[in-house]
């Protein structure tokens, strides 16, 4: 199975954290769901604080 998300991605958000974790996909989908479903957010910083009970 390969992987549907950009390396790109994975990596300025391993830069990001500052660590590569198994929550880290999770915080990247949701920030992706969240800039989808704001909308009009093109070319702004957006930042998602994602909690799990890993």
């Amino acid at each position: 199975m390969g992987c549907l998300m950009e390396k790109g991605s994975i990596d300025k958000t391993i830069a990001f954290h500052g660590h590569q974790c198994p929550g880290l996909v999770i915080g990247i989908r949701a920030a992706e769901l969240a800039f989808k479903r704001l909308g009009g957010i093109e070319g702004k910083d957006l930042v998602a604080v994602v909690e799990t009970d890993m």
